[in-house]
């Protein structure tokens, strides 16, 4: 009986572990960001301002971009696509915030099945 346990708590083990998929973004293709964080400079952000799936199957259709302006006020601003739009770049450009967060990532597979991506933080240097 205990052996059957211990196959079975095995079997579990590995197969969560190679089940699990890499569902998160990359930002201006940054290969050695972390997980679900990047850290960039403005104007590096500003360059690119691009979001690209881990997934290669996957296309971004929405994504909410969140920050903290100037006085605590968060700015909050739904685009569609995957690259920032005219009001998120003029924001950043304005507020020179620390940290923005990119919350809310909608994306398609390309045979058409829709799921939501891990949030990703975007933690910007002077």
């Amino acid at each position: 009986m205990k052996k059957i346990l211990i196959l079975i708590s095995i079997l579990t083990i590995s197969l969560t572990s190679f089940a699990q998929s890499d569902d998160g973004i990359k930002l201006c293709d940054i290969e050695k960001s972390k997980k679900h964080a990047t850290t960039l400079t403005i104007n590096q952000l500003l360059k690119c301002g691009e979001l690209t799936p881990n997934d290669d199957e996957l296309n971004i259709i929405s994504f909410l971009f969140v920050m903290n302006a100037d006085g605590g006020e968060v700015l909050e601003i739904k685009t569609s696509g995957n690259k920032f739009s005219e009001k998120m770049i003029a924001e950043i450009k304005k507020h020179k915030p620390f940290r923005i967060y990119i919350r809310e990532i909608i994306a398609a597979r390309k045979k058409g099945t829709i799921q939501k991506l891990k949030s990703h933080t975007i933690k910007l240097k002077k």
